[in-house]
């Protein structure tokens, strides 16, 4: 056995989430870590001291760290997630990404019979779905492959205010406050990966060279067949480069 863990990440709406169900479907032997279910219970997330709402982006906090590594060290030594991890992905409003058909296009069965026939065998594929998959040193060094979907801030901006919330493991909804993404999303954005691009410009998408083996991805240039694509490759022939 082998456990190729992947990490797929972007800012919110960057659609992320919507390759990593995608992936899920193509690749064999596959499952999804989805990183919003490390985040702290509500009353530990703390207020923005301008705003006095709750800052649910800033990196330092947002994400339970030692929590997450531990299971990744789990995922990664036995192939599955431990028996004890929930998920709340299943209690977001609907969206485009969680709709996600398991009925596949012509495309995609293409590419999942392509999939299955060059990947090596053993071979487990753990997908980790999150906006902060690369800011914290030891689980962005954990990752075997890492993705990365950008976009431009106006873009990225549209997209979220068209979302209908974000759901939290308590079962509640978050709907941002009017302010949010200007003044909270977007500064954490670029706080989170400052050390990731050139200049801390996650919009010009260029890899700082202590990141190794970043594949970016512009959400507004390719459509999601591309990006499907094109990260199908990136992940199946790292699979089959290490098993040579």
């Amino acid at each position: 056995m082998k456990v190729i863990l992947i990490g797929v990440g972007g800012s919110s709406s960057s659609g992320k989430t919507t390759l990593s169900k995608k992936l899920l479907n193509i690749l064999p032997n596959s499952f999804i870590i989805h990183q919003d279910d490390f985040a702290p219970p509500n009353d530990k997330i703390p207020l923005d001291p301008i705003h006095n709402v709750q800052n649910w982006d800033d990196p330092d906090y947002s994400i339970e760290w030692d929590r997450l590594i531990k299971v990744l060290d789990y995922v990664k030594t036995e192939g599955k997630l431990p028996s004890s991890h929930k998920s709340h992905d299943h209690l977001h409003p609907p969206s485009q990404s969680n709709l996600i058909s398991k009925d596949l296009n012509a495309k995609e069965l293409a590419l999942q019979k392509k999939s299955k026939e060059r990947s090596p065998d053993g071979v487990i594929y753990a997908l980790l779905d999150g906006f902060l998959c690369f800011y914290n040193e030891t689980v962005r060094n954990m990752l075997d492959v890492r993705i990365f979907l950008n976009a431009d801030r106006e873009t990225l901006k549209k997209r979220r205010a068209q979302r209908e919330g974000y759901a939290t493991a308590e079962g509640d909804v978050w709907i941002d406050p009017p302010f949010y993404f200007d003044d909270i999303v977007w500064p954490a954005y670029i706080k989170a990966h400052k050390d990731v691009f050139v200049n801390g410009d996650p919009e010009a998408g260029i890899p700082t060279p202590h990141i190794r083996d970043l594949h970016v991805y512009d959400s507004t240039k390719l459509d999601v067949d591309e990006i499907l694509s094109n990260a199908t490759v990136d992940i199946v022939e790292y699979a089959r480069q290490t098993r040579l």
